[in-house]
């Protein structure tokens, strides 16, 4: 009788790394692609994060606020008096392409983080009782529901600051100011 001794062949063994390199030549693209995919989706996501965040900040600051000032012709700044009585501003810079906060003596800051570029910013105010943009008007004088109620429109265009995904989003929300009896604009 014959023993045989277990092990492979060199046969099986070129046969089973050619199988084994033919799987990781398939796999490593897909890999690669599912890496990329990531990077794209978690730049996506902080960016959404971002200016979710700001857009939010501003709304609140919005609803309360008051004395609504008119506007530029490009709508790229707000301009009114906050809860706490400064007057507040909003504006886009398109040179640095970031949102900043004033208030009125104080220095200015960025309220979108780096994670973002801001491709274009508004604001649009409109008098929700005629529809055209207008300051409100809101006066002892009148009946509190003959009062005109504003609302402001932002928009914004962004894509994320890393720049794998090559895209845009626009993003837009609509807020009103709360309309009280005892806030004179």
């Amino acid at each position: 009788m014959k023993i045989y001794e277990k092990g492979s062949t060199l046969v099986e063994l070129i046969v089973s790394i050619t199988l084994f390199l033919t799987v990781i030549s398939i796999m490593i693209p897909t890999l690669f692609t599912t890496i990329k995919m990531q990077r794209n989706v978690n730049s996506l996501v902080r960016m959404h994060n971002s200016l979710s965040y700001s857009m939010e900040y501003i709304a609140k600051e919005i609803r309360t606020g008051k004395q609504f000032q008119p506007q530029s012709p490009d709508k790229s700044f707000i301009r009114f008096t906050n809860y706490h009585g400064e007057e507040v501003t909003y504006q886009f810079d398109a040179t640095r392409h970031v949102l900043t906060r004033q208030i009125t003596g104080q220095s200015s800051f960025d309220l979108v983080s780096s994670d973002v570029v801001l491709n274009d910013f508004r604001f649009l105010i409109h008098d929700r009782v005629a529809g055209a943009p207008q300051p409100p008007v809101l006066s002892k004088d009148l009946p509190f529901d003959q009062q005109k109620q504003l609302s402001v429109v932002i928009l914004a265009n962004a894509s994320p600051a890393d720049g794998l995904t090559g895209i845009a989003t626009q993003f837009q929300t609509t807020v009103t100011p709360l309309l009280r009896s005892d806030i004179i604009q």
